[in-house]
């Protein structure tokens, strides 16, 4: 079983009992087999586990909630929470290798992808630099006397400055 983990987890009734149902029902293979794999870095399931509390937890149907909430009540709410509480041990040594390999490979994901964003903005300031180099050796053409007439190369060094700003925006930015 895959636990997808996200900060709204212990506040979602459903997932507490079915977590808490296969622990409880279950032999300890199948919990050793159980992968918790949080869906942002700042997710921590240990921690989270610790300070569960079932009066926080909903829901979606109202139904759902009150059959639920009697039978928990049978068992009492406290008790229950303790239940919740006590798979910390039995899944914290499962949850923890998993959760850093699951941690690792959501950086390396992400690192890739903004390596990918990174190499394609890099692309991007080549391109007006390449741009920015021939304007700049058009102007400096003219500059020696190859136009008199330099209106046409007022447009061209607007461009240029606009490009330049851009180049500084995007270093910015990726710096």
């Amino acid at each position: 079983m895959v636990i997808l983990y996200g900060e709204n987890y212990f506040k979602r009734l459903w997932c507490v009992w079915e977590l808490l149902t296969l622990c409880a029902l279950s032999n300890s293979s199948i919990v050793d087999k159980l992968v918790i794999l949080p869906v942002s870095v700042s997710c921590d399931f240990i921690s989270d586990i610790k300070k569960f509390d079932v009066r926080n937890a909903e829901a979606w149907e109202p139904n759902d909630r009150i059959r639920l909430n009697e039978v928990i009540s049978a068992l009492g709410v406290e008790e229950f929470n303790n239940k919740v509480r006590s798979l910390e041990k039995k899944l914290k040594m499962n949850e923890s290798v998993r959760s850093m390999n699951a941690r690792l490979n959501f950086l390396r994901n992400a690192v890739e992808s903004n390596t990918e964003r990174l190499m394609l903005i890099d692309s991007k300031i080549d391109k007006v630099e390449n741009k920015v180099d021939r304007l700049l050796s058009m102007l400096e053409n003219n500059s020696r006397g190859v136009s008199s007439d330099r209106r046409p190369f007022l447009r061209e060094r607007e461009i240029i400055l606009s490009l330049e700003e851009k180049v500084e925006t995007v270093d910015s930015v990726s710096g």
